[in-house]
Parts: C-alpha cells; sequence; structure tokens
C-alpha cells in the first residue's frame, strides 16, 4: 500500500513538474485560468524537490487525493492545493487535470520514481493543456 502512494503522490508530483521551459513573462494568457496572484503564490513557494516547494505541494495533495478502490478524486486535490498553495479554485483545476492524465496514462512509468526520466517523458504529453489551462509555466521540480 505505501508503494502505490509514493506511486501516486510521483504522479501528482510529476503532473506538476513535467512541464519543459523556464517560466514565461509576468501574468496570465488569455485562456489561463490561474491570477496574477496565483502566480505569485507559486512563485513564492517556489520550484525544486524541497518541502513547501510548489511541486512538492502538488505531491503531498496527490498523495491525499486517490484511493485503491476510487481512484483519483479531483474535488478532493483541488482543495488540497487551495489549501497548501493559496490558489483558486479554477487555477488548481488545472493541476487537477494533470493529476489526473498522471493517475490514468503514467502509473507504471512512475511506480518507483517521479523523478525517473521515464516518469517525466510519460507526463509531457500533457505539458502544453496543463500550460494552456495556467496560463503562464508553473514552477519547475
Amino acid at each position: 500500500m505505501a508503494s502505490i502512494r509514493t506511486m501516486l503522490s510521483a504522479l501528482a508530483f510529476a503532473a506538476c513538474a513535467a512541464t519543459a521551459a523556464s517560466l514565461l513573462a509576468k501574468g496570465t494568457s488569455a485562456a489561463g485560468h490561474c491570477s496574477i496572484d496565483d502566480r505569485a503564490n507559486m512563485l513564492k513557494a517556489g520550484g525544486g524537490y524541497s518541502d513547501g516547494s510548489f511541486p512538492s505541494m502538488c505531491a503531498a495533495c496527490g498523495h491525499s487525493s486517490w484511493g485503491l478502490f476510487s481512484g483519483f478524486n479531483k474535488d478532493t486535490y483541488v482543495d488540497c492545493l487551495v489549501g497548501k498553495a493559496n490558489l483558486t479554485a479554477g487555477c488548481a483545476n488545472c493541476f487537477a487535470g494533470a493529476g489526473q492524465y498522471g493517475y490514468s496514462h503514467c502509473k507504471w512509468s512512475c511506480m518507483f520514481s517521479w523523478s525517473s526520466s521515464g516518469c517525466l517523458s510519460c507526463e509531457m504529453p500533457y505539458n502544453s493543456t496543463l500550460v494552456e489551462c495556467v496560463g503562464f509555466q508553473p514552477p519547475q521540480a
């Protein structure tokens, strides 16, 4: 059970972290669901692997948002990320979509490590969807 939880936490972490470029200019795109305040809160937490970083918040929320028999619960993920990162629900929902993608498509690639090349590569097809939803490149691990 612990290894499955670790794997799914890794999936959620990878969903937040597996994007490929540096941060874009300040502001949001017209299609973005994240506000300038959301962006500021993500940047304040920062990227990287340490506790309290934005990617680690995503991982923690992923850990609390799934069940062995119930699957991935987007609402639980959104509520968690709103609380941990002080994001709006609309913005947090973008990351919940990435978490759902990882849960559905990348379980085996991410089973042992969220930072493995296989896990990050598996998450990459969702990158453009995540960036479009968010409106900018979120902090990276």
